[in-house]
């Protein structure tokens, strides 16, 4: 329904009224999170408009009526919250973005695009190469194409003309494409440049179902239980489990196998105990700890959070069914259990590993200390670092996302600080934008004064060819370009500058 701008009813679920021109909306919120989400529902809400008809949703941008820009990260709670949008006086104001000028505006370049897409099409014609094309809910997207050749994904006509001079096509090896490289660009995306958050596996169309499959069998190695459990999982409870917890989870997961066995291998070689349990802290889906508990069935594993979902016991049936128990155990996760509890109020064992994954705020910390206090292996990997947890405050002045993820990168490095972390490594940031991952051994420590709090922490040469001394640290700013910072520290006007 739309008017002129006047009052009109309001639907009794939660909405917002957004003003288009002379007309007005009352725009259901419905399940949507933020405004990058809703614009798509802006844009049905207006659909008897001939001018928004063939806009994308994505050129569609809001104002408040004082002129301020929302982003699309922007939460819709915060937004009535602050009265924005809830009378017809104080809608939001819709408009349209100018499309921005793309690569092909040249005539060069579209030149070259013109004539590969010839020829690529004359080769699928003839067999020799196979187009994709991708369901989605705007209609059908091409997603490039495969070498039938070698198996190679390639997103583009200019990127096949590419890979055929390349020296795996010319060696004709079958590879699968997640070993040359990560097909996270065809699967749906958020503003942000990460997975979307509520795809499901039937959400996807088939050829991104075979491109996940694909990516777990090379994951797991085709180790075949953990793949017919996982098409399992897809065929009957699919609905418990988003595709971006799949890729989150399994990209964890590696680090985690990696990081544990190290730790053992240099524990055997001082003389100490191996891991015996790992704790998953704010397990969520519990996922995470099903993987380790498969890989680890000589470990006791715990899964421990404040509630347990439904999709846990559902991840447990399924690998017990094709997994294989171990000699005296009645089932393949037999060395599994969850425990519903606030960490703090969770006894740990000695010889422990903790992992958390995406811990918010203080949970980090209490983690680190934790393992610190038990000697432990841990791995954390940050969420929300809020200010106030650290005496260091951190101000970025770049744009929102290069701001945003500077200031958790210097958060997450003052954290592997002080906790002595052995390494800090990543997941593909197009899974998460929290893709840092800090690891260390605190059977490893050194004190403040650098004497070992264990006799067996490994000599200084093995350890590290250079010294950091200690100061205070207060404050760190960040100006345009990113590569300047500027750090105060503990001392009469000290000030350090840095030009990387």
């Amino acid at each position: 329904m739309s008017s002129e701008a006047s009052p009109v009813d309001a639907p009794s679920e939660p909405a917002l009224w957004v003003q288009y021109g002379s007309l007005l909306q009352h725009v259901p919120i419905s399940n949507h999170l933020d405004i990058g989400r809703w614009r798509s529902a802006v844009k049905e809400a207006f659909s008897q408009n001939a001018a928004l008809q063939s806009v994308s949703a994505k050129r569609l941008e809001l104002r408040t009526l004082d002129a301020k820009t929302l982003s699309c990260g922007q939460k819709l709670a915060k937004i009535q919250a602050q009265g924005h949008g809830l009378e017809p006086q104080k809608a939001l104001q819709l408009t349209v973005t100018e499309k921005k000028e793309t690569a092909h505006d040249n005539p060069f370049e579209m030149e070259d695009t013109r004539r590969a897409e010839e020829l690529a099409a004359e080769l699928v014609a003839r067999g020799a190469l196979k187009a994709v094309a991708v369901r989605e809910a705007g209609g059908v997207r091409h997603a490039g194409y495969w070498c039938q050749h070698c198996s190679a994904h390639c997103s583009s006509a200019i990127a096949w003309k590419q890979h055929m001079s390349s020296q795996v096509h010319r060696k004709g090896e079958r590879l699968n494409p997640w070993q040359r490289t990560m097909c996270l660009a065809e699967f749906p995306m958020r503003q942000g440049g990460t997975l979307e958050v509520n795809t499901k596996y039937h959400d996807l169309a088939q050829e991104q179902q075979r491109l996940l499959k694909q990516y777990l069998e090379h994951s797991f190695n085709n180790e075949l239980d953990l793949l017919k459990s996982f098409d399992c999982l897809f065929e009957k409870h699919a609905g418990h489990l988003r595709v971006k917890e799949i890729f989150e989870t399994v990209e964890v997961w590696k680090k985690v196998v990696s990081h544990l066995q190290r730790c053992n291998e240099t524990r055997k070689s001082q003389n100490l105990e191996a891991v015996s349990r790992i704790y998953d802290i704010a397990s969520g889906h519990g996922l995470l700890a099903v993987l380790l508990a498969y890989r680890f069935p000589q470990v006791q594993v715990v899964a421990v959070d404040r509630e347990k979902r439904m999709g846990f016991d559902h991840y447990v049936e399924v690998v017990n069914e094709f997994g294989e128990a171990e000699p005296g155990t009645e089932s393949c996760l037999a060395n599994l259990s969850f425990v519903v509890a606030d960490f703090q109020d969770v006894h740990t064992a000695e010889n422990a590993a903790f992992v958390c994954v995406h811990g918010c705020n203080e949970l980090n910390l209490d983690v680190l200390k934790r393992a610190l206090q038990k000697r432990a292996v841990w791995l954390v990997v940050p969420c929300c670092i809020r200010e106030g947890l650290s005496n260091i405050s951190v101000r970025c002045a770049a744009t929102r996302e290069e701001g945003d993820d500077t200031r958790h990168a210097l958060m997450c490095g003052m954290i592997a600080a002080q906790y002595q972390a052995s390494a800090i490594a990543s997941i593909d940031r197009r899974i998460t934008n929290r893709h840092l991952v800090i690891e260390g051994d605190a059977a490893f420590v050194v004190s403040p004064d650098h004497s070992p709090q264990n006799e067996h922490v490994p000599s200084a040469k093995k350890r590290s060819r250079w010294r950091a001394e200690i100061y205070r640290v207060h404050l760190i700013i960040i100006d345009p370009p990113v590569h300047a910072w500027q750090a105060v520290l503990d001392g009469p006007g000290l000030l350090v500058s840095c030009i990387a």
